[in-house]
């Protein structure tokens, strides 16, 4: 995170989905930023994720997806989808990038890791694709965010 944006230190970030929470911890705790909305649609993983020695000022909880999230528009200064925008449901890939352009604010940065796929055919793919396949999500994620780009606040692609 600190290579993609700099120092988090008295910024407002959201980790969205932020599944158990570590690195909204280490946002929080260690590196300081000013608040961290922690977001993951899963209720189940959400109730061990909650600390409430830094629920409140430093830190929201909201077990809601990423297209609902609760924060005021202009408000963050950092969005992160670490590993997490392809287990956003396709219908709402477009809205949830939407409401990420809203919640930013218009200095802000956002910062998007998906995993890469192996290439066709080559026995990583395939190992893969014996196991949890996400490979569909990947692509529908990965040509989503593209057209994404493309619009007039679109954001900066490397690869």
């Amino acid at each position: 995170v600190k290579d993609a944006v700099g120092p988090v230190r008295g910024r407002k970030v959201a980790d969205v989905g932020c599944g158990t929470g570590e690195l909204t911890r280490e946002m929080a705790v260690e590196s300081g930023a000013e608040h961290v909305w922690c977001i993951d649609n899963a209720a189940h993983v959400m109730k061990r994720t909650v600390d409430n020695s830094l629920e409140g000022n430093l830190v929201t909880y909201a077990t809601t997806g990423a297209e609902n999230m609760p924060i005021a528009a202009d408000a963050a200064d950092v969005v992160l989808f670490i590993n997490t925008l392809h287990h956003v449901r396709k219908k709402f890939i477009k809205r949830a990038l939407r409401e990420t352009t809203r919640a930013l604010k218009p200095e802000g940065h956002v910062v998007i890791v998906e995993p890469v796929l192996p290439e066709e055919g080559s026995a990583h793919r395939r190992l893969l694709e014996r196991s949890h396949d996400e490979s569909k999500e990947l692509k529908v994620a990965e040509a989503e965010l593209r057209k994404f780009c493309d619009a007039p606040k679109g954001l900066f692609i490397e690869s």
